[in-house]
């Protein structure tokens, strides 16, 4: 199959019609919601005691309330029901903590081949984005395959309401390997989507993030 290999002046060497179209083969994760209700606790009034005193007391201030931040829109997916299916048996990807992004947390999780990364911002229940980033460098055909088949399952379930979304990735991704443009965009259920070329390195990189 051929792939992208990184240098300054490409002459289409990527064609990405010979990526495999098909998902990863898996369950559809299981997606762990927990809801939670908090209840104001209200503390009984003190009981008034008579004291003498040459001038009223000041008044106390009142309680400040704290509010709790407003989080962003989300893409509708939690970390576990993407980051559970690549950590199956058989795809093996190893997640860990890194550092926040834009005061966002943030879990990256790399491919045992260590050519392709996910990576997930956000709330665990309600992520902001999720992106997954592969190097197409590696001439191996069979290593190749495998980083499709990553790709296609990435949008099955980073992006389960996008119809049509393997299809419009191999499409534009063919493209791009055969034009000028570095990146293409689209949207889809207030989602947006942006797909990019990096020819000097050979990487392709896939975003979903909320509008």
């Amino acid at each position: 199959m051929p792939v992208l290999v990184g240098g300054k002046k490409p002459k289409k060497q990527f064609k990405a019609g010979g990526w495999i179209a098909v998902g990863l083969g898996l369950p559809a994760a299981l997606i762990l919601v927990a809801i939670g209700n908090w209840q104001e606790n209200k503390s009984e009034p003190a009981p008034q005691v008579a004291v003498r005193q040459s001038s009223p007391a000041p008044a106390a201030p009142a309680p400040v309330r704290s509010v709790a931040p407003v989080q962003p829109e989300g893409i509708g997916v939690s970390r576990t029901a993407i980051q559970s299916v690549f950590e199956r048996p058989g795809v093996d990807f190893q997640f860990e903590r890194t550092p926040n992004s834009g005061g966002q947390q943030r879990v990256r999780g790399t491919s045992p081949n260590g050519l392709a990364t996910i990576e997930l911002i956000g709330p665990p229940d309600e992520l902001v984005s999720a992106t997954i980033m592969i190097d197409a460098s590696n001439a191996n055909t069979g290593l190749q395959e495998q980083n499709a088949i990553y790709t296609l399952g990435f949008i099955k379930y980073a992006a389960p309401e996008w119809v049509g979304g393997q299809d419009w990735f191999q499409r534009n991704l063919d493209r791009l390997a055969e034009g000028t443009s570095n990146e293409t965009y689209t949207t889809f259920s207030d989602k947006s989507v942006e797909l990019s070329l990096l020819r000097d390195i050979g990487i392709i990189s896939l975003s979903i993030t909320a509008d």
